[in-house]
């Protein structure tokens, strides 16, 4: 035998050692990796019970396992980890609600009881805490037949009605009696959807709960983004309705929710005209109707680089916000201004961002109008949100819009201060340093993104130093002289331009620092720095 045919013989058993090595998925005997989210899930049989093995490892968290279920069924999972791994279970409704959950060290358990599930799918999720292995999960399928609530027949659906909007049962009768039955413990909430026609709103009446207790249970309205409305609790029931929010035209949601009770109940709803309801025909931005009540139902507008005006309608009671979206041009920045006619009104606006939920500015005064500003902030090529809300009573608005094209003009984004190519420190600590010359230098502050701006000089030899800060608009800078360990030598508050310098303080061979500070407003300013020998000033040149 040559060495050569050896060689080639140790080589082919050494690759199939290495393919014989490799550990292929087979979850749950699916003959691969089971899905990692509810939308790749691996579907299960639901007629039976059973055992299922399957593996997780650091590359590979989670598993999930769909059921589809019959009518009147319910499910329980059991969870064993592998030794010296600590794996969890969840249990989710087909909308992705969580219905239950383990987190035990060692054995985890799940099950539907309490929520109804039959003739929906539900979903199994194995995740991974720590460990990796082989786990053990075994799935029952029950009957719920002679279980409180198994048969029932929600507003004649022949079914238990939605856990949420995604699964509201619809309602196209009006003023008709809705029956329904929750539990707090096997069916907490009921959700049905009604589509309001334009120009109307909608009132609900609890009409019956005869197993109702104060604060056991509620009835809650929701808009179509389902942000609540109104509500109110058991057991005297009021009506609740949808006045002083427009919702014509679109679909809200009744909510029946059980925190203690159990019963059947029934309520109706019906609708009213809004046609002659203070702010009923509205044009707000131009629109021919009103402009929308939340960030996710902004009313585009196109504002022109050039600004613009809008007029629009607010009410404390009756249409409190109103939200705009605007796209602002690449390299541009944005400021708004609103005022209104009514001057018992308040009236407060607000910027966001293109999500809506991180403010920018804000105004939130007594003062007619109001104004906001982008500032320092980025905003140039992406959307903006401006809301107007009405904090107490209603009146006609004008609300200004203005850009300005920032390119080559200094942000906190693209700073030089004193031609460093970047922003001075914000402290002592990181000041930035300058030389013993008389110079002047340029920098940029803001009130809201960068208020203060440190420059360190260390003096060498008998020398005194002046400081002087000039600005080219109306805003309010100020400046200090600080010594070594950052006191104070002078500062200037009140005056334009503000002057500080070292005085009859002795900072010959020392470190000190010059302090700009932004008290209000944001821009360019210059620093002038002057250095003036000790011997030749005129208190050290005295003849009394």
């Amino acid at each position: 035998m040559t060495r050569a045919y050896v060689a080639r013989t140790i080589v082919a058993l050494m690759l199939l050692s290495t393919i014989s090595g490799v550990v292929l998925a087979d979850d749950a005997g699916s003959g691969s990796d089971a899905g990692g989210s509810m939308s790749t899930a691996t579907w299960l049989p639901s007629s039976s019970n059973a055992t299922y093995y399957g593996n997780l490892s650091s590359s590979d968290t989670s598993d999930y396992f769909g059921f589809n279920l019959s009518s009147n069924t319910g499910i329980s999972a059991q969870l064993t980890s592998p030794s010296g791994a600590d794996f969890d279970l969840k249990l989710y409704s087909s909308s992705g609600s969580l219905i239950d959950s383990s987190a035990s060290t060692s054995v985890d358990d799940v099950t539907s009881n309490g929520t109804a599930v039959g003739g929906t799918s539900v979903y199994v999720e194995v995740y991974r805490y720590s460990g990796s292995g082989q786990y053990t999960l075994e799935v029952w399928i029950f009957s719920t037949a002679g279980q409180p609530g198994s048969n029932q027949d929600d507003a004649g659906s022949g079914t238990d009605a939605g856990a949420d909007a995604s699964t509201a049962i619809s309602l196209t009768t009006p003023n008709a009696t809705i029956e329904g039955w929750i539990s707090d413990q096997w069916d907490s909430t009921d959700w049905y959807s009604v589509s309001v026609p334009s120009d109307h709103f909608i009132y609900v009446d609890m009409v019956d709960f005869a197993n109702a207790s104060f604060y056991g249970s509620l009835i809650r309205l929701y808009d179509s983004s389902s942000s609540p409305l109104d509500y109110d609790y058991g057991t005297s029931w009021s009506t609740i309705s949808s006045n002083g929010t427009f919702v014509g035209g679109t679909t809200v949601y009744i909510e029946i929710y059980s925190y203690s009770d159990e019963g059947h109940y029934n309520f109706t709803y019906g609708f009213g005209s809004t046609s002659s309801q203070p702010g009923a025909n509205q044009d707000d931005a131009g629109t021919g109707g009103d402009a929308g009540n939340a960030a996710a139902s902004a009313t585009n507008i196109s504002v022109p680089s050039t600004g613009g005006n809008y007029t629009g309608w607010v009410s404390s009671n009756w249409d409190q916000d109103d939200w705009y979206r605007i796209a602002v041009p690449v390299n541009y920045t944005i400021w708004a201004e609103v005022s209104w006619t009514n001057s018992s009104a308040d009236l407060d606006i607000y910027m966001y961002d293109s999500t809506g939920s991180s403010i920018i500015d804000y105004s939130t005064g007594s003062s007619n109008p109001e104004s906001i500003t982008a500032n320092g902030t980025t905003v140039g090529g992406s959307d903006v949100i401006f809301r107007v809300r009405a904090y107490s009573g209603d009146s006609n608005y004008t609300m200004s819009f203005g850009m300005l094209n920032v390119t080559g003009v200094p942000t906190a984004d693209n700073q030089n201060d004193a031609n460093t190519g970047g922003d001075a420190g914000d402290n002592t600590t990181y000041a930035t340093d300058l030389p013993q010359t008389n110079a002047t230098w340029w920098g940029w502050i803001s009130n809201s993104d960068d208020r203060y701006d440190y420059y360190r000089i260390n003096i060498t030899g008998d020398y005194a130093i002046q400081a002087s800060l000039d600005w080219n608009n109306t805003d309010d800078y100020d400046i200090f002289l600080l010594d070594s360990s950052g006191s104070v030598i002078e500062y200037s508050f009140f005056d334009h331009p503000e002057n500080v310098s070292s005085g009859s303080t002795n900072v010959s061979n020392s470190t000190v620092f010059v302090q700009v500070d932004a008290w209000s407003g944001e821009g360019e300013y210059s620093l002038t720095l002057n250095f003036t020998e000790m011997a030749s000033l005129p208190v050290n040149n005295q003849n009394d």
